[in-house]
This record gives C-alpha cells, structure tokens and sequence, in this order.
C-alpha cells in the first residue's frame, strides 16, 4: 500500500540506523565521562604540583598576582594554568569524540589547537620568569643608581623594568607565531632606545664623579713625579 512506503518504510530505515548508531553513540559518551573524568584529576595535580613548586609565590613576586587582582581575576597562577590545561584535555578528549563520529573536518581543525595550547603554557611560564627578573632587575638597577648619588635612579629602574618586559612579550609573541618580523623589528629599535636613554642616563649621572676620580688621579700623578 502507498501510505506504507510513504511512512512506514522511511520509519523503519530510521530506526535501523539509529539501533546501527547506538554502539558508536554509546562510546561517545563513555569517552566523554572518563576524559572529563581524567581531566578534572589532572587539573588538580597540576594545581597542586604547581603550588609546591611555589609559582604562586613567584607571581606574586613578579606583580603578575597584583595584574591578575586588578583584572578581577578570582584565581592564582597556578590554578589559571589548572584550568588551562583542564580545557586542553577536554579538547582532546572532543576530537577523540569527534573523529569517532567520523567527522573528519572537525577533528582536523581541534587537532590544530591542541597543538597550540602547549605553546600558549610555554607562553605563560616565559611571561612569568620576564616579570619577576624584571622586577629583580628594576631594584638592582635602582639601587646601583641611588649609591651613585643619580637622583632618577627610581626611574632608571622602571626604564629597565620595562624594556625587560617588553623583550619577554617579544619571546612570547615569537613563541605564539604572532608577527615575528614586524614585533622583533620593533622591540630592537625600543630597547635600543632605551638603552641608549640609559647609558646617557648613567653618563649624566656620573660624569661629576669621573671628572673628580680623574683629577685626584692627576694629583696623584703629579706628586709622584716631583
């Protein structure tokens, strides 16, 4: 009869292919669960492991936590990089679900950024250790500045600090493949800038005392000769 191939046969091809799909279906799912699963443990360790190896601390060293307050940003360094890589699992764990699907176009294009997020961790920790050696450097520069009586020496140090930071973003741009020409050409003519605006600084500040170092040395010349 008419109406069973218009309804009932469809229907039944239907439900054929639905029971045909179960199995796949159902290792769908049992994917999901245990990756999440496994990535929420992950997660954890990574946090924690993170924490012993003290990276909070370093952070808030560096003022990356002090960044990360400003911003309203609830979470620590090292549960940021928790979560980081919480995602990167989920992500794998969907193109394992995708490619069991059979959608190829999909898993290709998940494929391509799981393989950038570790270079984005690379990133972060790069970001982290040109902070705090910034900061480092802004005090000993500071410092150095101050015994030889330069009355800038605090901005000498921000001067340092900064061109320290900005030579770190230079890293982290080149590790993320963003306009490595263009930012590197630029980076080199700011901290050549900046470290002729340094130098000059330096040689302002202490030409008082090489020119009494160079007389007290003549003095000293001449009282040896007569």
């Amino acid at each position: 009869m008419w109406w069973k191939e218009l309804f009932v046969e469809p229907f039944k091809e239907m439900v054929k292919r639905f029971v045909g799909f179960l199995p796949t279906l159902v290792k769908v799912l049992v994917v999901l669960i245990v990756g999440w699963l496994i990535a929420k443990l992950i997660q954890k360790l990574i946090t924690r492991g993170l924490k012993l190896l003290r990276l909070d601390v370093l952070a808030e060293r560096s003022g990356i936590h002090n960044f990360l307050s400003k911003g309203e940003v609830k979470y620590t360094l090292s549960e940021l990089l928790g979560i980081l890589v919480y995602w990167f699992m989920l992500i794998a764990v969907g193109i394992t679900a995708i490619n069991a699907l059979g959608l190829t176009v999909a898993g290709d294009l998940f494929s391509k950024i799981v393989l950038y997020i570790p270079k984005v961790i690379a990133a972060v920790f790069i970001l982290v250790l040109g902070m705090f050696f910034a900061t480092f450097m802004n005090t000993t520069v500071r410092t150095a500045a101050t015994n030889a009586g330069i009355t800038y020496a605090r901005f000498l140090g921000q001067l340092t600090q900064i061109a320290i930071i900005i030579f770190s973003l230079a890293i982290v741009a080149e590790q993320l493949n963003i306009g490595t020409r263009v930012i590197t050409s630029f980076v080199t003519i700011i901290l050549g800038s900046i470290g002729l605006a340094i130098g000059l600084a330096f040689g302002l500040g202490c030409k008082d005392m090489a020119a009494k170092f160079l007389q007290e040395w003549l003095e000293k010349t001449k009282t040896k000769v007569w």
